[in-house]
């Protein structure tokens, strides 16, 4: 009798700017999933958070067969996400990951604490410096400024 394996992640990489877990602020991030499913899933889906050192989910990732089939088939699947210009904060963090089917269906897996990674600030400044207290998420904005003759009325 040959044994069902559910489908799990046999292996995960975070691919950072500087290698070695270390990841400079504004610089694109890569992670790999290898998502083991021996026992076909009727619709995989994949989702993680990138969590902070205070365990707070600052980034939410997904993926799910709208957007990208995969698990029909027995097999070994690779996943890839990129983020082009990763804004979080400095600090320490890792991943925490569940795969399953679309809600309502089967949980396979669900794995926390893995994948460790620090972000470390680069050519970019930031006036007080860096501090990992000072917020989770640096969104890009724009400053526009306007003279005005006459002070506005409260």
């Amino acid at each position: 009798i040959k044994p069902v394996v559910t489908p799990h992640i046999s292996r995960i990489e975070v691919l950072t700017s500087d290698g070695g877990g270390v990841q400079r602020f504004d610089k694109p991030l890569e992670i790999r999933f290898w998502v083991s499913h021996q026992q076909p899933m009727a619709r995989g889906c994949l989702s993680f958070h990138i969590v902070n050192a205070q365990q707070q989910a600052v980034i939410h990732a997904e993926i799910y067969s709208r957007d990208l089939e995969f698990g029909r088939t027995s097999g070994c699947t690779t996943l890839i996400c990129r983020f082009p210009r990763l804004r979080m904060n400095v600090g320490q963090f890792y991943l925490r990951t569940h795969l399953s089917e679309p809600p309502g269906g089967e949980t396979y897996e669900t794995l926390d604490g893995i994948g460790h990674f620090e972000i470390v600030a680069s050519e970019v400044r930031s006036l007080w410096g860096w501090r990992t207290d000072a917020c989770a998420y640096h969104e890009d904005y724009v400053w526009e400024t306007v003279e005005a003759s006459v002070e506005p009325a409260l």
